[in-house]
């Protein structure tokens, strides 16, 4: 069954509005303004887009390395903080759970997103 040409611009509007909502949580959590010129910005908001057509299909990653994920979570406390923001507010919103997989790339590009801004 294909999509029809009124699905696709109602999605990339969900989905631009996913990024724009991520994108403010993570400004409000840090209190910074992310700069939008950097190679650093443009992955993490590919990696939100790929998420939000992810999370749109209802698909989630295979595995989670719950060793990776326990030591992210401990060296970069700020981001996990901002994480379950992010989950609670995908959950809240999308009723959809964020996996372990999924959050541990998350904060890996914020880190690198906020690093200079902090």
């Amino acid at each position: 069954m294909g999509r029809t040409k009124k699905q696709e611009p109602d999605n990339l509007e969900l989905i631009t509005g996913i990024i724009r909502d991520i994108v403010d949580i993570v400004e409000a959590a840090y209190q910074v303004k992310l700069n939008t010129e950097t190679w650093d910005y443009r992955r993490f908001v590919t990696h939100i887009r790929f998420f939000a057509q992810r999370m749109l299909q209802n698909k989630q990653y295979e595995s989670t390395d719950d060793e990776w994920y326990q030591l992210l979570k401990d060296k970069y406390r700020k981001s996990y903080n901002c994480i379950v923001k992010i989950a609670d507010y995908i959950h809240d919103r999308y009723y959809y759970e964020m996996d372990r997989e999924e959050m541990m790339y998350l904060m890996i590009h914020i880190e690198k997103v906020t690093r200079e801004l902090t």
